[in-house]
């Protein structure tokens, strides 16, 4: 599959994640006003590989939280956000991002991995698979009634 860019958009674009999540290897959404990161993003875009990011508003290093549920993220691009500024910024993606080889086109060194685990500390994968149920009778999508396993 060829990569998904979301390039200098100008208004909201509509993605069938369910479909294309387990398709999708590359997402390439740079020049938009990105803001944050959706906690369950690695849930929906499960073979995610690369995810270019540049130019952007993300800000904070807690927005780059959830780069850890995305597993196979083994390239990230985030050069041109306020966030690539902060101190401590490359080795606290390495220690979220355990898979990940290069990041703002740079190669994550051993020593880095290192470092960024004592700083950090060790993060921990998810083998957990979890697994979506539904409650027959209930509304598609009720939060209450659909629960992970």
């Amino acid at each position: 599959l060829s990569p998904v860019c979301l390039g200098s958009l100008r208004r909201a674009a509509s993605i069938n994640a369910e479909y294309m999540g387990k398709r999708l290897i590359c997402v390439v959404a740079h020049n938009n006003k990105i803001r944050t990161i959706a906690k369950d993003l690695g849930d929906f875009l499960i073979n995610l590989e690369t995810l270019i990011l540049t130019n952007n508003n993300i800000s904070h290093l807690r927005d780059l939280e959830p780069l850890g549920g995305i597993e196979k993220l083994t390239r990230l691009v985030l050069t041109g956000n306020a966030v690539t500024k902060a101190k401590g910024y490359r080795l606290y993606v390495i220690s979220k991002c355990l898979n990940l080889r290069q990041l703002d086109y740079l190669s994550v060194k051993p020593k880095e991995r290192v470092m960024a685990e004592r700083v950090y500390g060790k993060a921990v994968k998810k083998n957990l698979k979890r697994k979506r149920t539904f409650v027959p009778g209930a509304a598609a999508g009720d939060a209450q009634n659909t629960t992970l396993a």
